[in-house]
């Protein structure tokens, strides 16, 4: 990878020393601008449980998995959890399907 590449990257995605954490670090950053609103405690307490799960969820996903059904399975997961802020099921499916993009383009 040209210097040049791995700037970008790093401008981009921060610390990509785990590109799983990276890539739902960023995808929430891309989530959430201009659609969750509640205190700053309230709101990084949610931000904490929820990556977790996704993230425990993606370490999960068997590389023979079915897509959909582990995403509807995700999306159902992290929409129960009880967090002091509660996600929409259209936040919780952009910060799982723009996690899976950076993933793949962290790793390709």
């Amino acid at each position: 990878m040209s210097n040049e590449i791995a700037f970008l990257i790093q401008c981009f995605f921060g610390d990509t020393e785990d590109p799983y954490l990276a890539s739902i670090d960023r995808a929430y950053f891309d989530m959430q601008t201009h659609t969750i609103s509640g205190n700053k405690i309230d709101i990084y307490e949610m931000r904490r449980r929820e990556t977790e799960c996704l993230y425990e969820q993606i370490m999960e996903l068997p590389e023979e998995a079915d897509f959909d059904d582990w995403h509807e399975k995700t999306s159902r997961k992290m929409k129960k959890m009880d967090t002091p802020v509660q996600l929409t099921y259209g936040q919780i499916q952009k910060w799982i399907n723009m996690t899976i993009k950076y993933l793949y383009t962290l790793r390709s």
